[in-house]
């Protein structure tokens, strides 16, 4: 639905403790969508995980570094976390995420916002501005892209680099389906821990627990390194011109969305500035968590305090 069509809410949703945590679940359309707001003050930050699949549980880190000076807000989208799990008739789409995102924004009163897409996220990010939201005051894409076929090429660059074994076995998994052998598997472990997240161990945040593996696989595919799903085509690079917010560009140096996909971003986006985590994979916040908040909240402190007017241009 589009977000400058006039729609009632049903419910307001203010915090009880405005200068601690906050959460509920809205309901809209048979689904549920839990959400959780912390700290106050400031334009909103809205937090958009990844995946796509993702809870918003491995933010919490993130949002609670934010939320020291500034009202955050995360939600788990449908199919993951506290949220409606159970996959629609209609199944997975680019549509219901977006409508998801709207009813978000109208039933918790973000009409003036800051968004933080990661990856899918922010993928999700530019289709809403594309498709004429307002109210949208700044964007943070983080390791995130334009085109799912330009990510997919460099996803295939990075596992070229792999060990030969590695490289035999995604061969193999791709040409008989069989993704789910060892051999496959343990190559995607060695290229999730090369570009993905460099910890070792993983911090517990990203554990599964709450993960939509029906959605990353209907809108993905079998793992990082393949996609397969419908997202295959998602391409909006000749667009970015659009995009009419200012934005922040970060990533990690090893990240699996790779250089060339921020340089994309940054030269196509009218208002960019890039920023790049010298020892962080994909999961810069969790790996450079205190240089990654204060990235982000520099940039948010230079955004305008004013009104917010359309994001992109009129029909």
């Amino acid at each position: 639905m589009d977000p400058r069509a006039a729609s009632p809410r049903r419910r307001r949703y203010v915090a009880t403790d405005t200068g601690g945590t906050d959460h509920g679940v809205i309901h809209w359309d048979g689904h549920r969508t839990w959400w959780e707001r912390r700290g106050s003050g400031g334009v909103p930050l809205l937090l958009l995980p990844g995946g796509p699949g993702a809870s918003s549980h491995y933010l919490t880190p993130l949002a609670e570094r934010l939320s020291r000076e500034r009202h955050v807000v995360r939600y788990d989208p449908l199919g993951t976390g506290h949220s409606t799990r159970e996959r629609p008739a209609d199944g997975w789409t680019v549509e219901l995420f977006l409508h998801e995102l709207d009813q978000v924004r109208q039933r918790l009163d973000l009409d003036t916002v800051d968004l933080l897409g990661h990856s899918w996220g922010g993928w999700l990010a530019l289709e809403h501005l594309l498709r004429g939201a307002r109210g949208v005051r700044g964007l943070v894409l983080y390791s995130s892209s334009a085109s799912v076929p330009h990510t997919s090429r460099e996803l295939r660059r990075l596992a070229a680099d792999l060990p030969e074994a590695d490289r035999q076995a995604i061969a193999h998994a791709e040409q008989t389906s069989a993704f789910e052998g060892l051999d496959y598997q343990r190559a995607v472990q060695t290229f999730l821990h090369r570009h993905f997240c460099r910890l070792d161990p993983w911090p517990a945040e990203l554990n599964r627990q709450g993960f939509g593996f029906d959605v990353y696989q209907t809108l993905w595919g079998p793992s990082e390194i393949t996609c397969t799903g419908t997202l295959a085509d998602w391409d909006v690079s000749d667009r970015l011109g659009d995009v009419r917010v200012p934005t922040l560009i970060v990533s990690g140096a090893h990240d699996e969305l790779t250089a060339p996909l921020q340089d994309e971003l940054r030269d196509g986006l009218p208002d960019a500035r890039r920023v790049t985590f010298a020892d962080s994979g994909h999961m810069s916040h969790l790996e450079e968590p205190d240089r990654f908040a204060r990235t982000v909240a520099e940039f948010l402190a230079t955004l305008p305090t004013g009104p917010t007017g359309p994001t992109t241009p009129g029909p």
